[in-house]
């Protein structure tokens, strides 16, 4: 996944792992500011490596993140 993510330019600004419900989560928050690709293209081939790894990935920009969020 980091591998991906470093090939499109993109930085990983955070990482948060933990073990919900028996299920491993992983949280990273990246900056594609950088990125010559748009957000639809990173979700698509972040989804493609997750696939091979028997992953599943979801993509939220940080203000639906944050609103989902927020006490």
């Amino acid at each position: 996944m980091a591998d991906s993510v470093y090939k499109k330019n993109i930085n990983i600004e955070d990482i948060s792992q933990k073990v919900i419900e028996g299920y491993f989560v992983m949280s990273m928050l990246i900056d594609i500011q950088d990125s010559d690709h748009d957000l639809k293209e990173i979700e698509d081939d972040l989804q493609d490596v997750g696939k091979e790894m028997g992953l599943k990935v979801q993509l939220q920009h940080e203000e639906i993140f944050k609103s989902m969020h927020r006490v």
